[in-house]
């Protein structure tokens, strides 16, 4: 918010943004860990 009270971004994008990085980097952290697990596993 600037200080004329112009948002240059409508707060429903800002919130479907975020929403969007959210689950991507929840994706991202699960895939992780399932990579870890199998080299883990397979490594026995």
């Amino acid at each position: 918010m600037l200080s004329d009270g112009f948002d240059p971004i409508p707060p429903s994008f800002t919130v479907r943004n975020v929403t969007t990085w959210r689950i991507e980097s929840s994706r991202e952290q699960q895939f992780f860990q399932d990579y870890r697990y199998t080299l883990l596993t397979g490594a026995k």
